[in-house]
């Protein structure tokens, strides 16, 4: 099983920086207000905090305190950069970067667990609050504009995946 160990920093960033890109990325996308984006942001810490406490060892380091930590100080050196727009790109290249690094040092098990898990991220943050509501009544479930990050997500997936069958 993939594990830090046998990455190098720059291949560690790439695998480490991904989930949390994907669910910011999701999470930035909707229009959710003040509470559904506390409950977005309850989702994605209970989705890192089951991660650290599973069975997967990538995923508990990539959940860690030390890599939550590490994730926080990037991101916040990047603050004034930020947009829902680029957090889509960085997700988006952030997959393509991350299953070329797993594909390259780890096992088709490792590589389809790390998928699923980007999926399941996704959709979690998607579906943690309601969309274009007032205080939780009306709105949708997921919005168009989480669909259409979703979408961006499980292209990269399918690409990286395609690329990696004619290479």
């Amino acid at each position: 099983m993939l594990n830090r160990s046998v990455l190098n920093e720059q291949d560690w960033t790439a695998v480490r920086n991904t989930p949390h890109l994907v669910a910011l990325a999701v999470m930035t996308a909707g229009n959710s207000g003040i509470l559904g984006s506390f409950q977005e942001a309850m989702a994605a810490a209970k989705t890192f905090l089951d991660a650290a406490q599973g069975s997967n060892e990538l995923f508990q380091e990539i959940a860690g305190q030390e890599s939550m930590s590490k994730v926080r100080e990037e991101l916040k050196a990047k603050l004034s950069e930020l947009t829902p727009e680029s957090l889509q790109q960085s997700a988006v290249s952030g997959v393509h970067a991350a299953l070329a690094v797993i594909r390259k040092n780890g096992t088709a098990e490792d590589e389809a667990a790390y998928k699923t898990w980007l999926k399941e991220i996704a959709d979690k943050m998607a579906n943690a609050a309601k969309e274009g509501g007032f205080l939780g009544f009306g709105g949708e479930r997921v919005s168009e504009a989480e669909k259409a990050v979703i979408a961006k997500i499980e292209a990269a997936i399918a690409e990286s995946t395609a690329g990696a069958a004619t290479a």
